[in-house]
């Protein structure tokens, strides 16, 4: 009964009801501790206890254009379930050459907290680099929380994570546990790419934290992508979504101005990056 109520693929339900009708006793423990969707389930809870996530959900409902961009208003509110915001700046950031300096200048201007949440995170020249400046943040008084994911920032051994953790900073692995019931399906990862400080400038797009991301440097292996700073409404959004993905993986919930202050309209157009860097494509990122 569990199956043909929760599962819709399927080629999966007849799987699970044959090998319970052929094994009852081994197959309904096998699929008690693989089959069921724990995942999903504690997500579902997670947000619906949410009132934020409801108002988001009822206002992302309506969408206030009338032109030819209205369809892809429809579609964006109805996939992430928040409306649009309008007030914003905005700059795009080519590479880890013109990201980076701008994400660690920010994080060093923290003065109330920091969120990173990134899929890849090296121990390099890079990663060294955000790991300094998260620790600097932390012990001056910065509210850090830092989110790696389990298996992109290193399965068997995250060294970020452990100097993190040793630092004194609070660091998380997403999904990342052998047990069963913790981590059921090894793909479900967590591909966000956030660096939120003091809950007015966020970063996010296509840029993990490496030393492949740093053209100017010419790595072995160069992967060329976009970063986007935002200032404005639409940062407590980005803030929503990590303060989500934190409180599912450690049940503590970010709340209060350090995390949501009130936003007003972005006051000016952020400032270009100084110095452009060539664009010469060697390889896009896939993750």
């Amino acid at each position: 009964m569990h199956v043909l109520l929760s599962k819709r693929d399927i080629g999966a339900s007849i799987g699970w009801i044959g090998l319970a009708w052929l094994s009852p006793i081994l197959g309904s423990v096998i699929y008690l501790i693989f089959g069921i969707n724990r995942v999903k389930r504690r997500a579902s809870s997670l947000y619906d206890a949410r009132p934020a996530a409801r108002a988001a959900e009822t206002a992302a409902a309506a969408g206030v254009r009338d032109d030819h961009l209205a369809p892809l208003e429809r579609a964006g509110c109805r996939i992430t379930e928040r409306p649009v915001e309008s007030g914003n700046a905005i700059a795009l950031l080519s590479n880890g050459d013109e990201a980076y300096p701008r994400m660690l200048a920010a994080i060093d201007a923290a003065h109330a907290s920091v969120a990173l949440s990134s899929y890849i995170f090296r121990a390099d020249a890079a990663g060294t680099q955000f790991i300094e400046a998260l620790i600097r943040a932390r012990r001056r008084g910065v509210d850090v929380r830092v989110l790696i994911d389990g298996i992109g920032g290193g399965y068997f051994f995250s060294r970020n994570y452990w100097r993190l953790k040793h630092a004194g900073v609070p660091v998380a692995r997403f999904l990342h546990s052998p047990l069963p019931w913790r981590m059921p399906v090894i793909n479900l990862r967590s591909h966000k790419k956030l660096l939120i400080t003091d809950g007015r400038l966020a970063f996010t797009g296509g840029l993990n934290i490496g030393d492949e991301n740093v053209l100017r440097d010419r790595p072995r292996h160069p992967v060329q992508d976009l970063h986007v700073a935002f200032d404005g409404p639409v940062v407590a959004q980005l803030s929503e979504a990590f303060a989500a993905d934190w409180l599912f993986i450690t049940d503590e919930e970010l709340a209060g101005d350090a995390w949501f202050p009130r936003l007003g309209r972005a006051a000016a157009g952020m400032p270009a990056p100084s110095s452009p860097v060539p664009t010469r494509i060697w390889r896009r990122s896939s993750s």
